[in-house]
């Protein structure tokens, strides 16, 4: 029960990754686009701080930001809206506008959001993946 009072609170999440394997660490993240949405009501006002260094929790985010973006590009589109709500239930969609990423890198802060997109640029999720494949390819070829 809510009560008709203001409230405001932050949920700080630090490393939600630890210990977990890649399909928990994005039921963890639709957990937490569930409470946020939820907490979508009159008079009360919440948010979430996040650390992550997990590609998984990063793409993840990226998942309910695209169903967010399809929600809206297909609200009225009822059949279109059905075939979404399978893939991403709309209580854990994501709007662009109420997500900000950043990475700390070389003393400084810069936002990892894609302003065309709206979702966490690519490059910082897969960038160390790219250089351990090609690592990989180098190691094959030298037989």
């Amino acid at each position: 029960m809510f009560m008709k009072t203001k409230w405001n609170g932050t949920l700080y999440v630090e490393e939600p990754e630890v210990h977990l394997f890649p399909k928990t660490q994005r039921d963890i993240v639709e957990f937490l686009a569930n409470v946020f949405n939820h907490c979508k009501i009159p008079n009360f006002s919440t948010s979430q701080i996040i650390t992550t260094h997990s590609p998984y929790i990063l793409t993840s985010f990226n998942n309910l930001i695209q169903a967010g973006i399809a929600y809206r590009k297909y609200a009225d589109h009822d059949e279109l809206k059905q075939k979404l709500e399978k893939i991403v239930p709309a209580s854990k969609a994501i709007y662009p506008e109420e997500i900000t990423a950043y990475a700390f890198a070389d003393g400084g802060v810069t936002s990892i959001i894609d302003q065309e997109t709206g979702l966490i640029n690519a490059h910082y999720i897969d960038s160390v993946s790219e250089i351990i494949a090609e690592e990989f390819d180098k190691l094959l070829w030298l037989e």
